[in-house]
């Protein structure tokens, strides 16, 4: 099979699994948002802003390393096991002795309990690490996508079941322990490997500077993304922090299941193809249109509809969500379109200059996220908005900089993405709300009035059909893709 054919139906598996990952997950968040009260939620949260950075030391950037290396022998591939296994461990150790620093941190005694259990969930990452990292080198999509949805719905199932007796903290930590340990038996099961003993004639330290150059950006992205957290729960408590957290959860709904799932896709084809420059681009330009379309309709509904859905969602106590909700979806849209720097940094080997950048520019953001602190959640998620904002453009600059790619075109989808289609969803849903005052009825007009939108475009511009023609046949027409493979075998 061909990388495009690959490529294809990978794609398709990944969106396929993804949009089922995207149902489940809201429907989580929702059921356990209704059951558990601001306060537990943000007690957990405030715990996973800190712990979560164990989680990035544990890995290194070794998992992405594995995928995106050319060759990879066994006992390279069984070395990998064994020190993401040891790291795992000693994190964990780590953690469980770090407990009560964090709760005296915030002032909250009981994080310490929630910090010792929900530390074993970086054991049982570590020894699935090279498992998953097998099952994503080996373009096996739907496995991968079965061993992470099916972990989820225990988790939620587990969650639910403990919160009947204990609607608190306890019906999480239930979810975070049965999600790891039950996504450990799956990628076990599906990833057709087993690690042998470690041996020193395999050495793996070329991946080591790899992860290395990468785990340092993720380090401070991780910082950045998780000033906000910490900073509203220190000062503001866990009650508010647990409606920010619930916002910004939903809120990345997106990054999550749409361009972080596209990546496992792009990256090990983009580093395949890194030599075709034109190639290459096509690959980028497409993987672009696709995240950013999807991504830009989505977060425009969200921030133009975020009053009604979080009404019938959530419910009047957490009507705070909603300027939170309309800032982070504002910045998830650039979010979501800077995907494509990471993808070039990562698949050109390119990640010390990903890490030199990030030294640079996320301290800026960080400086904006707590500029709006004063005002709040929807202080700060103005604040993120912004800086992601600002980011995507430089980003870009720099990654076609260093990478020699040619980013102009990129810049001007991403624009285009933007202004045509998150933009004028948005405002057509802040029209509806404003017209209609039942929260049903205004979400019905506004997804009419936006479907009525995109018809229209459709109809009058020959641009969007053109890109929509493209993606069908990237996405649905594999037998075409799998026949232009056969020609180009035989030509």
């Amino acid at each position: 099979m061909s990388l495009a054919s690959s490529a294809t139906r990978g794609a398709v598996v990944t969106l396929f699994w993804q949009s089922s990952r995207v149902i489940l997950q809201l429907l989580t968040v929702v059921v356990l948002a209704r059951i558990i009260a601001p306060r537990d939620i943000g007690l957990l949260a405030m715990v996973l802003a800190i712990t979560g950075f164990a989680e990035l030391v544990r890995d290194f950037g070794l998992s992405v390393a594995a995928v995106q290396a050319k060759t990879l022998s066994p006992d390279e591939k069984s070395n990998l096991f064994w020190i993401n296994s040891l790291f795992g461990l000693l994190l964990t150790g780590i953690v469980c002795a770090l407990s009560g620093a964090i709760a005296g941190f915030y002032g909250e005694p009981v994080l310490s309990t929630i910090v010792i259990w929900t530390s074993l969930t970086f054991f049982l990452n570590g020894v699935a690490t090279q498992f998953r990292a097998e099952l994503n080198r080996n373009l096996r999509f739907s496995a991968l996508s079965l061993a992470e949805i099916v972990p989820q719905f225990l988790g939620f199932l587990a969650a639910l079941l403990v919160a009947y007796t204990s609607p608190t903290f306890w019906a999480l930590i239930a979810q975070q322990l049965t999600m790891a340990g039950t996504g450990l038996v799956m990628v076990v099961l599906l990833a057709r490997w087993w690690p042998g003993l470690p041996k020193r004639s395999a050495p793996v330290w070329h991946l080591a500077r790899f992860g290395a150059g990468l785990a340092g950006t993720q380090t401070i992205a991780y910082l950045t993304k998780n000033v906000d957290n910490i900073s509203i729960g220190y000062v503001w408590g866990p009650a508010p922090l647990g409606i920010y957290a619930r916002a910004y959860q939903v809120a990345m709904l997106p990054i999550q299941q749409v361009t972080a799932p596209l990546s496992r896709v792009a990256i090990p084809i983009l580093s395949q193809v890194s030599d075709d420059e034109k190639r290459y681009l096509n690959y980028l330009l497409t993987g672009q249109s696709v995240s950013g379309f999807v991504c830009s309709v989505i977060y425009g509904v969200m921030c133009g509809l975020a009053h009604p859905l979080v009404l019938i969602l959530f419910g009047a106590n957490w009507m705070g969500m909603v300027p939170v909700i309309q800032a982070l979806a504002i910045g998830g849209i650039f979010r979501a379109l800077g995907q494509i720097s990471y993808w070039i940094f990562v698949s050109r080997g390119l990640t010390g200059h990903q890490f030199r950048f990030y030294l640079v520019t996320q301290p800026i953001i960080m400086l904006m996220m707590l500029a709006g602190l004063p005002w709040g959640g929807a202080g700060v998620a103005i604040g993120v908005a912004s800086g992601y904002a600002l980011l995507w453009a430089i980003q870009l600059w720099w990654a076609g900089k260093v990478s020699g790619v040619r980013i102009g075109e990129l810049m001007r989808n991403g624009v285009l993405l933007f202004g045509s289609i998150a933009v004028p969803t948005a405002c057509l849903g802040l029209a509806a709300v404003a017209l209609v005052a039942n929260p049903f009825l205004a979400i019905a007009v506004g997804l009419a009035a936006i479907a009525v939108f995109y018809l229209l475009v459709f109809a009058l511009f020959e641009r969007p059909r053109q890109q929509f023609a493209q993606l069908r046949q990237l996405y649905f027409n594999r037998k075409a893709g799998k026949a232009k493979a056969v020609v180009s075998g035989a030509s």
